[in-house]
């Protein structure tokens, strides 16, 4: 429902600014500069991001396909792609895969921020295809890990006699792993990556440590993934980015998103002839 709710509002403030924009209210110009400073800030972050907000809307579709469906149906959706036992036996690539673009509990809602304030930022900063690889170690590593644990009886889980067919999808595990290699994003900024990882890990053991869930177990080990991925971090292009701000896109995306903006709103204003020199000398035609 909040989910639903800030779309009807997006929704009713862009039908609010293009009704201004094609009247052309002079008064309310003020307010539309200041909207499409913000427009151009928040299009060139989106847009040196791809994959990250791309993932985010396919989130947002499959949520929406959960929410609208019966009870019955979601069920059955999210048993075909779960990670349990039964089907990684089955059909290991498609779940593995699948997974990965479903939400078993919650709203997507509650994902925008994280992924806007971490995901993002290090799309930008290692490059969506090294993200994108980061990501998919992170969820597809961990989900074999705990599946042996829990086929091989390696460790005891509290929930580990409702694994074989239990619904088990979601980004958590990929998620982890990106925000453990968050903390090398942080380098160079005082004490900032020593509280981000201290903080972190305090996040996934507690669980663990309290509820001891295949779930929780999942999130330790893929943080623990992702800060032995650091060898990502050393490329040359990637190096060169690390003194770029973390969340503030760049100067030039920001200015090339504002010249797009005012390109497409002379495109649309209405074209009006320029009157001539002898028109404006003589508005009135001569009479008779």
């Amino acid at each position: 429902m909040l989910l639903l709710a800030l779309v009807v509002v997006v929704l009713v403030a862009m039908a609010t600014y293009d009704v201004a924009d094609r009247l052309g209210w002079s008064w309310a110009q003020p307010a539309l500069e200041r909207v499409d400073d913000v427009r151009s800030r928040v299009w060139a972050y989106v847009s040196l991001s791809p994959a990250t907000f791309t993932y985010l809307f396919v989130l947002a579709i499959t949520s929406w396909v959960l929410h609208t469906s019966s009870d019955r149906t979601s069920t059955a959706l999210l048993a075909t792609h779960s990670t349990n036992l039964h089907n990684l036996r089955a059909d290991p690539v498609g779940v593995l895969v699948t997974s990965a673009f479903y939400l078993s509990a919650g709203s997507v809602a509650r994902w925008v921020l994280p992924f806007v304030l971490v995901m993002a930022p290090v799309e930008r900063w290692l490059g969506s295809i090294r993200a994108i690889v980061a990501f998919a170690i992170g969820h597809v590593v961990t989900t074999i890990v705990v599946a042996v644990a829990l086929d091989r009886g390696l460790l005891s889980f509290t929930d580990a006699d409702t694994t074989r067919f239990t619904i088990d999808v979601g980004v958590s595990y990929g998620y982890y792993c990106i925000a453990a290699l968050f903390t090398y994003r942080l380098r160079g900024r005082r004490w900032w990556p020593w509280v981000w990882a201290v903080g972190l890990s305090a996040l996934v053991l507690q669980p663990f440590l309290s509820d001891r869930t295949f779930t929780s177990f999942g999130h330790v080990v893929t943080t623990g993934i992702g800060f032995a991925l650091f060898p990502l971090t050393l490329a040359a292009p990637v190096r060169g980015r690390l003194s770029q701000s973390i969340w503030a896109p760049p100067a030039a995306a920001v200015e090339a998103s504002k010249a797009s903006i005012t390109a497409r709103r002379v495109a649309r204003q209405p074209r009006r002839e320029v009157p001539s020199v002898e028109t404006r000398r003589n508005p009135d035609p001569p009479e008779g």
